[in-house]
């Protein structure tokens, strides 16, 4: 059965092809999408707005139920007086590709959207690639048919954005301590499930896997980081709340913005700016370090996803959804005690 898109998420996909792809040259564009492309490429897309994505039009700061919109999330919302007219992004938008009106809503992110980088082991502590920066331990877990314990986590923290060396000794630690004896707070090594994040390739993952190698348990219940199990990603909806615990942030209690959200995260770990596409963002307290943490639907012990990156000044966090890595690896929430 064909699902038909809504012209929401057609917009979204299309702006995001125009703008957060690579770039092509406008003759291999049709003549309708360069039309497109004219009409909204003196918006500011890399030096005014942060990110696109949809969401639930607002009104005074509190949602409008039912009336859904492409939100654009900028650096500064001027009046629309003091812009340029081709500078403007209009009220009700009709892209040609689309055929359809859209609303918008302009939302205000003043602050960076950084990349949060980052014995016994277990969900919420710090981790770090020996070589890397500091993030925070999302989830145990076990490839189904496989022995051993696997430690999930950003690539930007645990496999330091995927620029490693295949045969260096690629140890992960906890705490992350670049003083300390290499061995010392050794906990595992990367395995060769991680992404590859690149400044010139569009992302839609931020995760690897490292082995266990030291006694291990599941998080304990006064850490608010007990999983039992992963939320479909179709069905995490605008509105739903959120509870985050990262090694920097506790008990963060947020809500979804988008679930589909497209921009740009600066600063990534030994990488800079990369562009992504299909994260959710949403609203929530978070700092540098939270990178990793499992974000929980708040109220119950079910995932949504990991933390990727923020802007701590707009309270402003995107998260990965957790349901197709699953899926694609047939990974399986470890929940019980163990040691290797």
């Amino acid at each position: 059965m064909k699902t038909t898109l809504s012209p929401e998420l057609r917009a979204l996909r299309l702006l995001t092809q125009l703008h957060y792809g690579r770039p092509r040259p406008s003759k291999v564009l049709s003549k309708i999408r360069q039309r497109d492309h004219r009409q909204t490429s003196r918006w500011g897309w890399r030096t005014h707005i942060r990110g696109i994505g949809l969401g639930l039009k607002r009104t005074n700061l509190e949602f409008v139920e039912g009336v859904h919109c492409l939100t654009l999330y900028v650096r500064r919302k001027l009046p629309e007086h003091r812009l340029p007219v081709q500078e403007r992004i209009p009220k009700r938008l009709k892209l040609a590709s689309v055929g359809q009106e859209v609303l918008t809503d302009i939302v205000e992110l003043r602050g960076r959207i950084t990349a949060h980088a980052a014995s016994m082991i277990q969900p919420g502590n710090e981790v770090g690639h020996e070589q890397g920066e500091p993030g925070t331990l999302g989830l145990l877990v076990r490839k189904a048919g496989s022995p051993g314990v696997l430690a999930l986590g950003c690539s930007h923290v645990l496999a330091r954005s995927g620029v490693v060396d295949p045969a260096a000794s690629n140890r992960v630690e906890h705490p992350l301590d670049v003083n300390a004896d290499p061995e010392q707070n050794r906990f595992g090594q990367l395995t060769t499930d991680f992404v590859t994040l690149s400044r010139d390739e569009k992302a839609s993952e931020d995760f690897a896997l490292a082995r266990v190698e030291v006694p291990w348990r599941p998080a304990l219940a006064d850490t608010g980081l007990i999983v039992s199990g992963i939320i479909d990603p179709t069905t995490i909806a605008q509105g739903t709340a959120t509870l985050m615990n990262g090694v920097k942030t506790k008990d963060a209690h947020g809500i979804v913005l988008n679930s589909n959200w497209s921009g740009t995260v600066s600063d990534v770990p030994f990488v800079g700016d990369v562009d992504f596409e299909n994260l959710v963002s949403y609203q929530t307290a978070c700092l540098p370090g939270d990178s990793g943490t499992v974000v929980l639907q708040d109220g119950t012990t079910m995932a949504l996803g990991i933390h990727i990156a923020g802007s701590p000044a707009d309270n402003f966090g995107l998260f990965m959804p957790l349901g197709p890595v699953f899926d694609r690896l047939g990974l399986q929430v470890v929940a019980e005690e163990g040691s290797q």
